[in-house]
């Protein structure tokens, strides 16, 4: 039997967020044909769920956000922005150690699975002559965000373009096309099954059982449209008694501000009492999604996919969505959801009155969410053409071949 084949995942998430979840739930689905090493910036979250499922490797200076760096004066000296410089100088450190990483291991393809990776993973191929797999997770709205990563991915060793959407692979259309591969996100079907979850929210917030309760999921930030639906819900919650708000999140940590304190007191201000609920960071938000009447993801800017998105329609619980970037792939207007113009407060107030007022409608748009994802989103599918993708590039040219020399599941790169 053929020896399998050795990536190197460099993924700067700690704590999860989309890509590191969704790289998770790849590697959680078990192939001979690959062995799995993963670079993290530190341990966490994310790490402690990878724990026997690959070796994990540990650098510092592999940052997740140029704001947010492994040295502490920056803060110490009040002056944030000198993690930006910072973290400069450390992502060079970064590609050193990684290139003798890599050297030592000898993987056969690095796939690079956050947007940080990118250009990291880009350098470490370049000198090691090892091809590379790009993940793309994102919409890149900056012009000259976009040049880069178009740019970037141009490169010769730069081999396959894994893109969730047609909305994250725009960016590399152009120039890289042929090397593009759509394979969504992933959820594990049983994981997000009604029947196994035991719900928290409503006994946790004192909600009753009649009472109707929209739902957020998410980190706690302006791009995330939480004052839209904050808004939106004060029109609609005005004419009606047993409604509930719930918003599940924490602030997003590279971020200084306490964006959930600012919502709170907006949702004060508006009026909402005891009808908005926060909850703060969840490690697992099952127990507070079976409890939601419907979700809506009201994202200001596009985003790349939503995987939030799979895990409602997964519980069979109807979506509202922006009509832009990748959750309009997902959600069908109508079938699944309801799609509404961005930052239109009027727009959305509807949707939910309408969704509200229609509790057929709701169980029809649940099904079908839950139809949908059994029939494209399931993770041993996705995550088997990831695996395709990686085993093919490693089989077109593997400069590097062998064993390596790891020590151990768990290593810090000094």
């Amino acid at each position: 039997m053929a020896s399998p084949t050795k990536i190197l995942f460099l993924n700067s998430c700690i704590n999860g967020g989309g890509a590191g979840r969704s790289l998770e739930a790849i590697l959680n689905v078990a192939d001979p044909r690959i062995e799995a090493i993963v670079v993290m910036p530190a341990p966490g979250v994310l790490a402690q769920r990878l724990e026997g499922v690959a070796e994990l490797v540990f650098v510092p200076e592999f940052v997740e956000r140029m704001l947010r760096s492994p040295w502490p004066w920056p803060d110490r000296f009040r002056m944030p922005w000198l993690h930006l410089p910072a973290n400069v100088f450390g992502l060079s450190r970064s590609i050193g150690k990684l290139t003798r990483l890599v050297q030592d291991v000898r993987p056969d393809v690095i796939h690079c699975n956050h947007m940080l990776a990118k250009p990291v993973g880009a350098a470490v191929g370049a000198r090691t002559g090892v091809p590379v797999v790009f993940h793309s997770r994102a919409c890149h709205q900056l012009w000259a965000d976009g040049k880069f990563y178009d740019w970037l991915g141009q490169r010769k060793h730069v081999r396959r373009i894994i893109c969730n959407s047609e909305a994250s692979a725009t960016v590399y259309r152009r120039h890289s096309g042929d090397k593009v591969t759509i394979i969504p996100n992933g959820i594990d079907l049983e994981h997000y099954s009604r029947d196994s979850i035991e719900p928290a929210l409503r006994s946790d917030f004192d909600i009753a059982d009649d009472e109707f309760v929209v739902g957020f999921v998410g980190r706690i930030q302006a791009s995330k449209g939480v004052d839209w639906l904050l808004r939106a819900f004060a029109a609609f919650a005005g004419r009606r008694s047993n409604v509930r708000l719930a918003i599940v999140g924490g602030n997003d940590s590279s971020l200084r501000e306490d964006a959930l304190a600012n919502y709170r007191h907006l949702a004060a201000t508006l009026g909402l009492g005891q009808k908005a609920v926060f909850t703060g960071y969840r490690d697992d938000v099952r127990p507070c999604m079976v409890d939601f009447d419907l979700l809506v993801m009201p994202s200001l800017l596009p985003e790349s996919f939503g995987r939030v998105l799979l895990e409602a329609m997964a519980l069979e619980i109807p979506v509202i969505v922006a009509a832009h970037g990748g959750a309009v792939e997902v959600v069908r207007n109508g079938e699944e959801g309801l799609w509404v113009d961005v930052n239109d407060v009027d727009g959305l107030a509807g949707a939910i009155e309408d969704l509200y007022a229609d509790p057929s409608l709701r169980r029809r748009m649940g099904r079908n969410g839950r139809a949908r994802v059994q029939a494209r989103y399931d993770r041993v599918t996705t995550a088997g053409k990831v695996y395709d993708v990686l085993v093919a590039t490693a089989n077109e040219t593997n400069p590097m071949t062998g064993s390596g020399s790891g020590s151990g599941r768990e290593r810090l790169v000094q």
